[in-house]
């Protein structure tokens, strides 16, 4: 009877089932959707209410997070102000709803589309000044802050606007300031990191490198990697390699960032990583060295020439590196540039190979075919490879014994492939460059020369997988050919005539 009893007294105490389904109903989180999007706007404005602030950012959140990809742009689209209503809430209240509101910010921070709705001047203020005041008042969610101005930053049209906006520049100075040397994994070492990450973007920019330059920003980076004996722990996206990123974008600039380089000792915290240290990282010191136009030859690795002549490679093969950097994260200006100074400044031995003359020719004859098509704005680095072509040539050319018919065509498709350059170069300066250049190749022509012969006939079959005809310079320069080559650079005798 008692176990009967029992049981009894159990059933008794059971709710009835439309009870049951109220309490469950009642006790079960709301599963918000893309229709509530106002509702959970109006939640969020609704600063007398932390609990529904909490509660939307976290719908938000969950309607955006990666999962649900394909709501990020939807949602802006939808109710554009929602970004208006996130920034409210982050700066109306602090724990987990101003943390939910900044993941929810950075979710939507991410497609290109979105960056572009938010590059109003209106909205853009509203969202940077935001993030700006929780960098600047909150340490441990500094560096969501942080990571939502870095996914904004991806959008070249904002960064100056973004650098320019007042206080940031000086908020990150102090947050590098005090966080350089945090702990590992802290919320400030955490900020430092993506801090850079930001800069990393914003140095990209002329103006932006200009104002970063007027700052104590570089002298805080570089504390980050004063141990290269440890850069086998450096990773991508670590502080370090943010770091480093900076200090190649701003070398790009230096001729706008005053005596930057010398001030914090630039080129001493970078020399050591580009001589002992392997990989990316290495690669990228030693091109910010190549660069930097006060970095010494004695700074200058002896593997830089090989070193940047393989990312040149890869950048007009549009591959990466196995491992070390993926395609298209170094632009090929940046690679010709450091292959300049290190042709220049270094030894230039190091890149005085047929294998390296060849992808030159290829750098010229793409900007000079481009230029056919459309106007060039920039055509750094075609005038860079003219001017490792330059430096390289004398090493290329040690020659005596007579020229052959190999030779002479070669030298003379290279010299109208120079001239093709010479004719859209903008200013005289470079129009005089490329002429020396010229100039050398017909001196060039009156020995044998094998290795220019070698890088020609590289870049011939280079051509040809390309779909690019042998006679591509001929007479759409004005320039006769025959099989043999230009006819203006023949001598009598190969062209059919005879000297009496």
């Amino acid at each position: 009877m008692g176990i009967l009893s029992k049981k009894a007294d159990k059933a008794g105490t059971a709710p009835p089932k439309a009870n049951r389904k109220a309490m469950e109903m009642a006790t079960t989180p709301r599963v918000f959707t893309i229709a509530d999007i106002d509702e959970l706007k109006n939640m969020l404005l609704d600063q007398s209410d932390a609990r529904a602030c909490k509660t939307a950012a976290k719908a938000l959140y969950e309607l955006s997070d990666v999962s649900h990809k394909k709501n990020r742009t939807l949602l802006v689209r939808t109710c554009p102000s929602i970004v208006n209503a996130l920034c409210s809430c982050l700066l109306a209240t602090t724990g987990d709803a101003r943390h939910l509101s900044l993941l929810s910010l950075n979710n939507l921070s991410i497609p290109s589309e979105n960056k572009k709705a938010f590059n109003t001047e209106e909205m853009r203020n509203t969202l940077v000044g935001a993030l700006v005041q929780v960098v600047e008042s909150d340490p441990n969610e500094s560096y969501l802050a942080c990571i939502a101005l870095m996914n904004l930053s991806f959008l070249e049209a904002c960064v100056a606007d973004i650098a320019c906006y007042p206080g940031l520049l000086p908020v990150i100075e102090e947050l590098l300031k005090e966080g350089v040397r945090s702990k590992a994994g802290s919320g400030k070492s955490e900020g430092v990191r993506w801090a850079a990450g930001l800069l990393k973007n914003l140095s990209k920019n002329q103006h932006a490198a200009s104002l970063i330059a007027q700052t104590s920003i570089v002298p805080s980076l570089l504390q980050t990697i004063k141990s290269p004996s440890g850069s086998s722990r450096w990773s991508n996206n670590s502080v370090e390699d943010f770091t480093l990123f900076v200090m190649l974008h701003l070398a790009q600039h230096q001729s706008h960032v005053g005596d930057l380089f010398d001030r914090a000792k630039v080129v001493i915290a970078l020399a050591p990583i580009a001589k002992s240290v392997v990989g990316v990282h290495s690669l990228k010191a030693t091109l910010a060295l190549g660069i930097l136009e006060c970095a010494p030859k004695s700074k200058i690795p002896a593997a830089a020439g090989s070193e940047v002549t393989g990312l040149v490679d890869n950048i007009l093969s549009k591959r990466g590196k196995d491992k070390e950097y993926s395609a298209g994260v170094f632009k090929l200006s940046t690679a010709t540039a450091a292959l300049r100074g290190i042709a220049t400044r270094g030894d230039a031995s190091t890149v005085a190979t047929p294998a390296c003359a060849a992808l030159l020719f290829q750098i010229v004859a793409s900007y000079v075919l481009a230029s056919r098509e459309t106007s060039i704005d920039d055509l750094s680095p075609a005038l860079d490879a003219a001017a490792v072509f330059g430096a390289v040539l004398p090493i290329l050319s040690r020659s005596k014994s007579d020229a052959g018919a190999a030779t002479i065509k070669s030298v003379a498709e290279l010299s109208s492939l120079f001239s093709a350059l010479q004719d859209i170069s903008p200013d005289a300066a470079s129009k005089d460059a490329v002429g020396l250049v010229i100039d050398a190749l017909k001196s060039a022509a009156d020995h044998d020369q094998p290795k220019l012969v070698a890088a020609q006939q590289i870049w011939a079959k280079q051509r040809e997988r390309d779909g690019i005809a042998d006679t591509f310079f001929d007479g759409a320069v004005g320039q006769e050919v025959d099989e043999v080559g230009p006819l203006s650079f023949l001598p009598c005798e190969t062209a059919g005539c005879n000297i009496m």
